[in-house]
């Protein structure tokens, strides 16, 4: 699914219809959900349940594009199911990220739905199950610890908009010391700023050439690498492959969507164009669709693709 939206400092409720998986694949945006607004951008996923009354909001322009992979109630953990605000943002570290993308990558190719039901389990195993163990913990934060959370959250914010923006400058824009901000960021995200910075540009970068992306030193610089050398030895330091290969692997320029069933006896079938552009402040007619962002976004037990 893919985002147009523009900056967006408040948006209308919407109530999601079922259990899905979604991963962001580009942009960043605010979901407000039982009192709390995490932030959600290339590094993160978020767990969504049938009843969920959410607000999203872009904290500037450009939109984003994520995964959905909606899920059959009868293979959804129980801990998942219930406690939700640990599943407010889940962290997908890079072999869920390499899932995600050998996901992606598979639904471009003639598999069999097997295969892709395997690709796709695999994928919500990884972060469920996983993620099961600390949810309950988080969700039982401290108002302090939320405070913390939402320094953290700021300066994420700071990096997906200026990815260059230096720990002096992003203390001084945050009104902190650089010292206390690098300590809670790595407290809040077990990671440290620098490192932050190079996995969400590299997986920016790769869903970029991913999808076309024509020129790697126009790339490098508005991801704020030095050149061209600098974003491909990144790249293949991060991933152990070059952007090169990345873009004949994971190259979705035609890009098939599939809608695949839970193994309950109900059969699978294609899905129509992979491509939901998205207005603000519009609803799409068909009755699988929901709004997000004030916008449609489509959604089944699919991947899909933007176009830019």
């Amino acid at each position: 699914m893919s985002c147009d939206a523009v900056r967006s400092e408040s948006a209308e409720p919407e109530t999601a219809s079922t259990f899905a998986l979604v991963l962001v694949r580009r942009g960043c945006f605010y979901r407000r959900i039982n009192g709390d607004s995490p932030l959600l951008d290339a590094t993160s996923a978020y767990f969504q349940h049938p009843d969920d009354e959410q607000i999203i909001n872009h904290p500037f322009d450009g939109g984003d594009v994520c995964t959905v992979i909606t899920l059959s109630p009868e293979i959804v953990p129980d801990k998942a199911s219930e406690a939700r605000a640990g599943f407010a943002r889940i962290p997908t570290p890079r072999v869920v990220d390499a899932l995600h993308r050998q996901l992606l990558a598979a639904c471009g190719f003639a598999i069999d739905d097997s295969e892709l039901l395997d690709a796709t389990f695999r994928l919500a195993d990884q972060l469920l199950q996983g993620e099961a163990a600390g949810a309950t913990t988080r969700s039982r934060a401290s108002a302090a610890s939320r405070r913390q959370r939402h320094l953290a959250d700021d300066a994420r914010e700071i990096l997906n908009r200026a990815p260059a923006t230096a720990l002096i400058a992003l203390g001084r824009e945050l009104a902190v010391s650089p010292r206390h901000l690098s300590r809670l960021f790595h407290a809040q995200t077990g990671m440290t700023l620098a490192r932050y910075r190079n996995e969400l540009r590299t997986r920016t970068a790769l869903e970029a050439v991913a999808t076309g992306a024509p020129s790697l030193s126009r790339l490098a610089a508005e991801l704020g690498f030095a050149d061209h050398a600098h974003l491909t030895r990144t790249v293949h330091r991060l991933t152990g492959q070059p952007p090169s290969v990345h873009r004949q692997i994971n190259g979705r320029s035609e890009f098939r969507v599939k809608r695949i069933s839970h193994p309950s006896g109900q059969a699978t079938k294609p899905e129509s164009p992979p491509v939901c552009s998205r207005k603000p402040r519009t609803r799409a007619p068909s009755s699988r669709s929901r709004s997000t962002r004030g916008s449609g976004r489509q959604q089944g037990c699919q991947t899909s693709k933007s176009s830019g």
